[in-house]
């Protein structure tokens, strides 16, 4: 009886994970697309925000010309990778997966560097944690959810 109730857990319906891969196949697919879209527009806002902000409140940096430039390369190069990942399906589901929640975690992290928790590095961390969470299992998603909070707590402790 004992092992009738656990041989459910042991058997492995294979249309089931392949009906469970092709869903978040199309998830990501559909994802990158929006993101693609949208990331567009604010890529052309990023770069004019951070062309401001370094203007005016360039005295704050040691070079204001170096850490605006840094930032509008990150930008364009984190653009790159979701063009390479969004138009080449060519590419295993893990990898574009795994560089799409790469470019997450990174502009969380300069998000947090660079305005704390009045910029838009917390979005990017949850949106890192629930993707996670919907295109691995959950070990990942728990991993990404504790390298998050370090990260959070590096970031608050660098800037304390």
């Amino acid at each position: 009886m004992i092992s009738n109730l656990f041989s459910s857990f042991k058997d492995t319906d294979t249309s089931a994970l392949r009906d469970l891969r092709e869903w978040r196949t199309r998830v990501l697919n559909g994802i990158l697309r929006i993101i693609f879209v949208l990331w567009m527009f604010a890529l052309v806002g990023g770069i004019n925000n951070v062309l401001q902000a370094y203007r005016s409140e360039g005295h704050l940096y040691e070079n204001p010309v170096m850490t605006a430039g840094a930032v509008i390369l990150f930008y364009l190069a984190a653009t790159m990778i979701l063009a390479f990942i969004t138009f080449n399906k060519n590419i295993k589901f893990k990898l574009r997966a795994i560089l799409l929640l790469f470019v997450f975690y990174a502009l969380g992290t300069i998000g947090m560097a660079l305005s704390s928790f009045s910029g838009d590095g917390r979005i990017f961390f949850f949106a890192l944690i629930i993707l996670t969470a919907v295109f691995f299992d959950l070990r990942y998603s728990v991993t990404a959810t504790i390298f998050t909070f370090l990260t959070l707590v590096v970031i608050g402790w660098l800037q304390v």
